[in-house]
């Protein structure tokens, strides 16, 4: 059966605690709504928001929906994401999300479990 999960459920927090900067996410599915393999979720970085540069278990994918964004990959090198752009970040590569604009921006982050 179909698990249906309206804008107004999901809900939006503030991201907190080291590197993360003038950031806020929306979970839209995970392990608290049955998804137990994968997570998505809306991130909203405002300008100059920042995400942690950290390293995940699992694949992730990165659409932006909205502004631009520049990724810096594992091997250091910076990338800028558009409006319609869409990154595979592959299982334990670190990296990390900056708005460096002056208006807000907007991506679909879609984490893979590790073994999915």
């Amino acid at each position: 059966m179909a698990r249906i999960r309206s804008r107004r459920e999901a809900g939006w927090r503030r991201c907190e605690g080291a590197g993360w900067r003038r950031a806020s996410q929306s979970i839209l599915a995970g392990p608290a709504q049955g998804s137990n393999s994968v997570t998505v979720r809306k991130l909203m970085l405002d300008a100059e928001g920042a995400t942690p540069r950290r390293n995940y278990s699992g694949m992730r994918i990165a659409s932006i929906l909205s502004g631009s964004i520049l990724l810096m990959d594992g091997d250091g090198a910076t990338h800028l994401l558009q409006e319609g752009d869409t990154v595979i970040i592959d299982p334990d590569e670190r990296h990390h999300f900056v708005n460096g604009g002056s208006s807000p921006a907007s991506l679909i982050l879609i984490d893979l479990q590790s073994g999915s």
